[in-house]
């Protein structure tokens, strides 16, 4: 390779040329994301049921999907999680699998195993997703990288329908989107409410009348027709295309009599009932995120849906604004561009150096372009490899830089050594660059297999280190590609140029040479004879010429260093120990490691006030206490602008402020305003935190700590966590402890529910089963369950049968109840 590098020069230069110009053509196409993609052995199984407790969701929900995953070939590892959270019964299960399980296969088996499942889960359970388990750490490269929010003097449905109609298709069609997901707002719903006493009267239950309406929505294959030589389907289709047909549509007939929906129940074409709420400014808000594809750059996709976005202001209506709430792409750009910046200040260090010790900028140059092609051709490998531009690989290429042009530096002075002795230029270059090879080789080597046990790291931290180390092993490849092939037939081609140049080309060895061996005047500008002209007299006199330059300020200082060394030892270990303790006393005391490692989110200063009610309150009663506090927040001047996010128990209201603001007592004074508002309520809890630098000097919020407690009795652990707490709580030093079945949640009072006991045989004696006591129940009580789909004028609408007076109907635990 050395030889054939000497020999073809200008292919040599042009396989360089083109391998910058590929470098660049991928620097441009490489895909830019914050955090490399997760790919993980690990699956999240997640189900959700309405209303359910925590004890119910772990005993009919959790435990059956426990029992159909431990069924998947691989399963190394389970851990599941059951909570309620705004009256919803959660899920959640985490699958880990050994190392070498094919993800595709384990995926597809559990989620047929889930399908068959779910038959038997109880009814009210909603559908049960398998996704890929996304470590904590990503969890915000894994989300939307766009979010927007659309708010105005309008309602949460005109919003909605506005985002859907024209916003979302719009966005959608940008390259690199692969989803566009709208929330926000409440989904059309027909509520059918049934007359007791009719249904009664004609013989007629709830099951029968909702499965009488769901059947109007019938698509269905009749039969083949052969009509000469062509066949023709037959399909029967009766849709329905307005609720007026579900209002005259037949449920059956008395007598001859027809009897109509409208007949025996009210139908109601109407919305969903509200269980959350947003607004901005104390108008309407909803919003939308948008999903890019595996492998987009994120950057360039993000600047493409914001200029579309941009486009269709126009359109919105009168007094509406939509507001981009996130943007992944700002922050990849400021820490990349922060990367780079540091990049390449690392470089301007290192030519540098290099000009200050090899005193010749051909010389320095010659080394410093292996940096740029080296870091070139790993930029080709890590396009073809599939690998992205994020953090991880920039850094690793960042951390080569000062590793790169050690093998360069050594196969040019060996060059020129060899050159200086009086060998040809082209056979100094070939046998300088041979001579090295091995202790090159063995010295990179020594390197790269510091990154060989990262091969093997497991889980999260695989996922962490394997780019980094990735990186690092392609830029030193390309390093030796560059120093065994391009310094040796470019030190060539200047050192046979002659004169002065070539001369310049390593004049810190020549001058060192000649401080050691006493060579001649001019010795380090003209070639030295080939036989010994410039050698040391054998009386050893040229060492003692008044007139012999000295040697470089760096070798004098480096000998003066090491001979205080060697001469007081006691001393050099004492002066290296106290520097190493004074910078880590300095980094200790000055330097924020939050804000410097994990506290980029914490630099935003906002104030969060936070509403929690008992368990039952409803909605209206918590949007009255968040309007409370939004007249008093919409009166202070100094507030840029105030969200409200609003369920059944709890609100949240975030404030922030003008960058101007951020760092002054301002917001202190806000959030002592919002706690003195607090303590005029009763029956509610009210928190208020401040966040930023005004608050925290620099971090994001006062540490907390989390203990988990693992078992198989829900009870059991319950106890032992709350008793846990106890103790702790007693600490001098803790200041609040939330006892929950899950950490990082918000402490909720405990969940009642009502369980019915069938009593078969005398339910037999009704002529009922299980299944039509289920119906009855869900018809005379208020909730979801029982809630069906049914497609009108083409558009999916929810409907439920219930029965007249549902939401006020009340139970007591010692009654019996029978419906008819």
């Amino acid at each position: 390779m050395i030889r054939a590098s000497l020999r073809r020069p200008v292919a040599v230069a042009m396989t360089y040329a083109a391998v910058a110009l590929l470098g660049v053509a991928a620097w441009r196409n490489i895909p830019i994301e914050l955090l490399p993609d997760t790919e993980l052995p690990r699956l999240s199984v997640t189900g959700s049921w309405r209303g359910a407790s925590p004890e119910t969701v772990e005993a009919f929900l959790t435990a059956p999907l426990e029992s159909a995953i431990q069924q998947v070939r691989g399963v190394e590892r389970i851990v599941s999680e059951s909570f309620e959270e705004q009256g919803m019964g959660t899920a959640r299960i985490d699958v880990e699998f050994q190392r070498d399980t094919d993800m595709d296969f384990a995926r597809l088996d559990l989620s047929e195993r889930i399908a068959t499942l779910e038959e038997s889960l109880p009814p009210g359970v909603g559908r049960v997703s398998v996704s890929q388990y996304v470590p904590d750490e990503f969890q915000e490269q894994n989300s939307p990288f766009l979010l927007y929010t659309f708010t105005g003097p309008y309602t949460l449905e005109a919003l909605r329908q506005h985002l859907d109609e024209v916003v979302a298709p719009e966005v959608a069609q940008v390259d690199g989107v692969s989803l566009v997901r709208v929330f926000g707002g409440r989904e059309r719903r027909l509520e059918i409410e049934l007359d007791e006493e009719e249904i009664g009267a004609l013989g007629l239950d709830p099951v029968t009348i909702q499965r009488s309406i769901a059947d109007l929505d019938l698509v269905r294959e009749a039969g083949v027709v052969r009509q000469g030589g062509s066949e023709r389907t037959i399909t029967i289709m009766n849709r329905p295309s307005s609720a007026d047909d579900v209002r005259n549509a037949v449920i059956t007939s008395v007598g001859g009599t027809l009897v109509r929906v409208r007949d025996i129940a009210t139908v109601r074409d109407t919305y969903e009932e509200a269980r959350a709420l947003a607004r901005i400014d104390g108008q309407a808000a909803v919003g939308f995120q948008v999903l890019k594809g595996i492998g987009v750059n994120t950057v360039r996709t993000a600047a493409a849906v914001r200029d579309r976005v941009a486009e269709l202001e126009g359109l919105h209506p009168f007094g509406s604004r939509l507001i981009l709430e996130d943007d992944m792409s700002e922050d990849i750009e400021r820490q990349l561009t922060d990367l780079r910046t540091r990049a390449l200040f690392s470089a301007l260090v290192i030519f540098v150096v290099l000009l200050a010790f090899l005193r010749s900028f051909r010389s320095a140059a010659l080394i410093f372009t292996t940096i740029a092609f080296s870091v070139l051709i790993a930029l080709n490998l890590i396009y073809f490899g599939g690998l992205t531009l994020n953090l991880l690989t920039l850094m690793g290429l960042a951390m080569g830089f000062g590793l790169i042009v050690d093998n360069s530096i050594v196969v040019l002075e060996n060059v020129y050594r060899r050159w200086q002795e009086g060998e040809e230029a082209e056979s100094a270059a070939e046998e300088g660059a041979r001579e090295v090879v091995l202790p090159i080789l063995a010295s990179t080597a020594t390197t790269l297999i510091v990154f060989v046990p990262f091969v093997y790291l497991q889980g999260d931290l695989r996922v962490y280190y394997m780019p980094l180390a990735v990186v690092v092993a392609l830029t030193l490849v390309a390093s030796l590609f560059v120093a065994f092939t391009f310094i040796p037939s470019l030190s060539a081609r200047l050192l046979a140029t002659g004169g002065s140049g070539a001369g310049r080309l390593g004049v810190g060895v020549a001058m060192m040479s000649e401080g050691e061996t006493g060579g001649g005047e001019g010795a380090g500008a003209t070639p030295p004879d080939r036989h010994g002209a410039g050698a040391t007299p054998p009386d050893g006199q040229g060492a003692q010429r008044s007139d012999a330059p000295r040697p470089p300020f760096y070798l004098r200082f480096y000998a003066d260093l090491v001979g205080l060394t060697v001469r007081f030892p006691w001393t050099a270990m004492l002066i290296t120990a106290l520097a190493f303790g004074g910078s880590y006393y300095l980094f200790d005391r000055y330097v924020s490691t939050w804000a410097m490692w994990g506290g980029g989110r914490g630099q935003d200063t906002y104030i969060s006030v936070q509403i929690s009610l008992p368990r039952g309150s409803n909605l209206e009663r918590t949007d009255q206490l968040v309007r409370f506090f939004e007249e008093r927040i919409a009166a202070i001047p100094e507030v840029e602008r105030y969200r409200s996010d609003i369920r059944e128990t709890f609100g949240s209201i975030r404030i922030t402020f003008p960058d101007s603001l951020e760092n002054t007592q301002v917001p202190v004074v806000i959030k002592e305003q919002m706690v003195a508002f607090s303590h005029t309520f009763t029956g509610a809890e009210v928190r208020v935190y401040g966040y930023g630098p005004s608050f925290y000097g620099g971090g994001g919020s006062a540490p907390n700590y989390g203990i988990q407690v693992l078992g198989y009795n829900y009870e059991r652990v319950r106890d032992i966590a709350e008793g846990l707490g106890a103790r702790l709580q007693r600490l001098s030093r803790v200041v609040d402890v939330d006892t929950n079945a899950s950490p990082n949640r918000f402490r909720r009072d405990k969940a009642w529910e009502f369980v019915v006991d069938v009593n078969r045989d005398r339910l037999s004696t009704y002529g009922l089963t299980v299944d039509d006591l289920i119906g009855r129940l869900n018809a005379a009580v208020a909730g979801t369950a029982g809630l069906s789909r049914l497609k009108i004028g083409g558009e999916e609408v929810q409907f439920q049968v219930k029965l007249a007076g549902n939401l006020e109907t009340a139970f007591h635990p010692t009654r019996t109840y029978v419906f008819f």
